[in-house]
């Protein structure tokens, strides 16, 4: 089996949450307390992990940015990304974006699994492949499966939005984190978001893409609702259903910076 696969369970026990912990210990510039529909559009893609977090969708990396905030960031992005200094921060941006990502990884597998010929079988015999010739657990063999259907389903783009998604979130935590300046990080939100819209027709469309990646990266069971994927799930849910959601603005909004 590609080795990947058989990595992603200690991958996920080390850095299943990115934990940017406070609510910041200064005063924002008032370019950051501005959320127009631009940036607040920019904090929805990575909202989800916002609010799971506990942490703010309406602030840019969900912080109001300050020595606590910075302090936090700095710290995160060191253990869980390897990211220290501004050098390191646009690397990471590059494997996340232009490089492929854990999508990279995610056709890899998939193709092997193709070459294999398990992508022709039932459900209940790929999960026996999985369990029996990979030696995999019941939860990693579901999650195979899923991946599998979503593969066949929506092709090598399926999980795009999970390498995208992750990109928008730290570029706001390299901005809370002082390797960006506000601006930097906005040029770049607006590049990323403007391709975003190019591949999907709304944020249901990415958000699905973005938690079936999320779930092949964690390994988990899409079916189970104790499941990390399906908590992000109903948080999605519940942050559309709020009389005032972030998820108001629309999808194709037009992206524009001011001045």
């Amino acid at each position: 089996m590609n080795k990947t696969i058989r990595t992603f369970a200690a991958a996920v026990a080390a850095i299943m949450v990115l934990s940017l912990a406070g609510c910041g210990g200064g005063t924002a510039p008032a370019p950051a307390e501005k959320t127009s529909d631009t940036v607040q559009w920019f904090n929805n893609t990575y909202a989800v992990l916002t609010t799971a977090n506990g942490q703010d969708v309406t602030l840019v990396g969900g912080m109001k940015p300050g020595v606590t905030a910075k302090a936090s960031a700095i710290a995160s992005l060191k253990e869980s990304w390897d990211v220290t200094d501004k050098a390191s921060a646009e690397e990471t941006i590059d494997w996340l974006i232009e490089e492929g990502g854990h999508r990279a990884e995610f056709i890899s597998d998939m193709e092997y699994l193709e070459e294999l010929e398990v992508t022709t079988l039932s459900d209940e015999e790929i999960l026996g492949a999985m369990t029996e010739v990979f030696e995999m657990s019941d939860e990693e063999a579901a999650c195979y499966l899923a991946s599998i259907r979503v593969y066949q389903a929506r092709g090598k783009e399926a999980i795009d939005a999970w390498d995208y998604c992750r990109a928008m979130s730290l570029l706001g935590w390299y901005y809370l984190a002082d390797y960006y300046t506000l601006e930097e990080t906005l040029a770049k939100s607006l590049e990323l978001g403007k391709a975003m819209q190019g591949m999907y027709g709304s944020w249901d469309e990415m958000v699905e893409s973005y938690l079936d990646g999320y779930c092949y990266w964690a390994g988990e069971d899409p079916a189970d609702p104790e499941s990390y994927t399906a908590q992000r799930w109903k948080i999605y849910e519940e942050l559309k259903a709020e009389e005032n959601s972030c998820f108001n603005v629309a999808w194709n909004t037009e992206l524009k910076l001011e001045g």
